[in-house]
């Protein structure tokens, strides 16, 4: 049980300025080709101000044809390193701790957000009524890959 939630803590290796982590949500801040904002710099600076130690942002796409909802950050190139290094460098000036949320939305994203909708197998989702393509197992090897380099990406901008 959490006795001290106002005090350090550490996870794994990675020391915390307390316990309270903000988990991902979509802010829908990006501009719509995915790249960085003021305002969504602003939304995550006002939190890591606010006193939480760890904030999860809002999911990011790794491959530019999945983007499950409008105005989600891009990780899915170089291009978006800087803008998301000026993030976390805001979000960093409180001892704040930054994670980027990876994501492929597949048949979960908003209807007609994404150009290719994908998954291990072919199916309709229960809720959103899409329906995903089945992956070759080449593609899903490919996915793999992207996943990898988005996570590069991240940890060269900051995360």
């Amino acid at each position: 049980m959490l006795k001290k939630p106002f005090n350090e803590n550490i996870l794994k290796n990675l020391k915390l300025k307390n316990s309270f982590i903000r988990s991902a949500i979509w802010e829908g801040l990006a501009d719509k080709a995915g790249f960085v904002t003021k305002e969504l710099i602003n939304f995550y600076k006002e939190l890591s101000q606010g006193g939480v130690g760890t904030i999860i942002t809002g999911f990011s796409n790794i491959v530019e044809y999945d983007k499950p909802a409008s105005n989600m950050i891009g990780i899915y190139d170089d291009k978006f390193i800087p803008g998301l290094k000026e993030l976390v460098d805001e979000v960093h000036k409180t001892d704040c701790k930054i994670f980027l949320q990876l994501v492929l939305g597949g048949s979960q994203g908003r209807p007609g957000s994404s150009k290719r909708i994908v998954g291990p197998s072919a199916h309709t989702h229960p809720v959103t009524k899409q329906q995903a393509e089945e992956l070759t197992i080449e593609e899903i090897l490919e996915l793999e890959k992207k996943f990898k380099l988005a996570g590069i990406r991240a940890k060269k901008a900051g995360f």
